[in-house]
């Protein structure tokens, strides 16, 4: 792996050559450069630390250029460009202004300045330099540039993956179809390509949208839809198939597990994407499919509006608030504003747990947090409240307690 400060070394014998092949492409005449000798040696001076003076803070010689992607080339793309403006203008700047400066008397540069003396020679140099180089040389030469840079970078990360290939490459991989052409199934194709020591190597996709047909996706191509897939596994001689859907309904999972099974082809699945966003798992994690996978619902469209009109401004009590169903619905009702939300449940630990998660968020607003009500008598805590009342609510005795009254029990005297 080359170090950056080769890097650096390998851009300066690039600026050198830039100039020099943009002459004589220009010219047409390889016996150019040695005529222009002189001016193309101070060209390439000023050239080179001009762009090494935009290289330098735009970070092309800090980066990890082994994992360069489309970002860097963006970075690579925008120094080349941003320094080839700057030369240029540069080029023209002294073309321009060196006649009037250089058409100063020698005898009033005399009796000035040392350093004005200094100054007027070493323009007037720049000045006949540039103005014996062909004006198309700044403009010829930024392509040059670029494709040297760019290439050289990213040779780097070809040479990477190569060397990780060879070297991971533990026996014949089994050849895979992946079902699914979108962000998962590109996400997967490219983890199989990053890590040989997986096993695995895709050889196409299967997709239904119709737009996707042909295309290729880190150079594996969408050779038809996801009914083909018997078809396909004989023609590309597939040992294995991985559903790339997360976000497919169970229908769809059931479909295609069951055109792989009349295949004869084992089927393995991504997670779906609430155990991505959970965290537990990742897009890379593939797993067999399983029962959840085949029943998975499909999206139900919720008409929050309606809902919201009506527990706004009501008092609303969650019964097994402490469970996960009832956390859920606290946390749907809340954004609501009910005029009063109580938390009811077995255990204190939960139902403190639910209480602190609502006040702690910074999405609810809570004018006036209270503590919930346990349901036994034996709580610790003094003078329990409900929660978040905004007006004088109920309490909720124990049942257990003599004192406790069904609202629909009549007691009868004895006989």
């Amino acid at each position: 792996m080359l170090r950056n400060r080769y890097l650096l070394a390998l851009d300066f014998l690039f600026f050198c050559l830039a100039p020099a092949v943009a002459l004589v492409l220009r010219l047409e005449d390889l016996g150019a450069v040695t005529r222009y000798a002189e001016a193309l040696a101070l060209y390439i001076l000023v050239a080179t630390l001009l762009r090494w003076a935009v290289f330098l803070p735009m970070g092309l010689y800090i980066r990890g250029w082994r994992y360069a992607g489309v970002e860097e080339l963006v970075q690579i793309v925008l120094a080349v460009s941003v320094s080839t403006a700057v030369v240029v203008l540069a080029f023209f700047s002294v073309r321009a202004v060196g006649d009037p400066f250089c058409s100063i008397p020698s005898s009033a540069v005399y009796h000035s300045q040392p350093a004005i003396r200094n100054l007027q020679s070493a323009i007037c140099n720049l000045h006949s330099a540039f103005s014996t180089i062909p004006r198309s040389i700044p403009l010829l030469e930024g392509p040059l540039v670029l494709l040297a840079v760019g290439g050289l970078r990213f040779s780097l990360r070809w040479m990477e993956r190569t060397r990780r290939r060879r070297g991971n490459r533990s026996g014949d991989p089994v050849r895979v179809i992946v079902l699914g052409a979108g962000e998962a199934g590109a996400m997967i194709v490219q983890e199989m390509k990053a890590n040989p020591h997986l096993g695995l190597e895709p050889v196409a996709f299967l997709d239904d949208d119709p737009r996707k047909r042909g295309m290729i996706v880190h150079g594996v191509r969408v050779v038809g839809d996801c009914r083909q897939v018997a078809q396909m596994a004989r023609k590309y001689y597939a040992q294995q198939a991985i559903i790339a859907m997360p976000s497919a309904p169970g229908k769809t999972i059931r479909e295609l597990a069951r055109l792989c099974q009349e295949a004869d082809i084992p089927v393995r699945i991504i997670p779906g994407f609430l155990e991505i966003l959970t965290g537990r798992a990742s897009v890379s994690h593939l797993r067999p499919v399983d029962v959840t996978d085949l029943l998975r619902r499909e999206p139900v469209k919720t008409d929050t509006t309606a809902i919201g009109h009506l527990l706004r401004g009501r008092r609303v009590l969650v019964t097994g608030a402490g469970g996960s169903i009832g956390r859920e619905l606290c946390r749907q009702v809340l954004p609501h504003n009910p005029a009063a939300l109580l938390l009811l449940g077995h255990g204190e630990n939960s139902i403190f747990e639910i209480f602190s998660e609502l006040i702690s968020n910074s999405a609810y607003r809570i004018p006036n947090p209270c503590f919930p009500v346990p349901p036994s008598t034996n709580s610790p805590i003094p003078n329990p409240q409900p929660l978040l009342p905004s007006s004088p609510v109920h309490q909720f005795p124990n049942p257990q307690s003599p004192t406790f009254h069904h609202p629909h029990h009549r007691r009868h005297p004895r006989r």
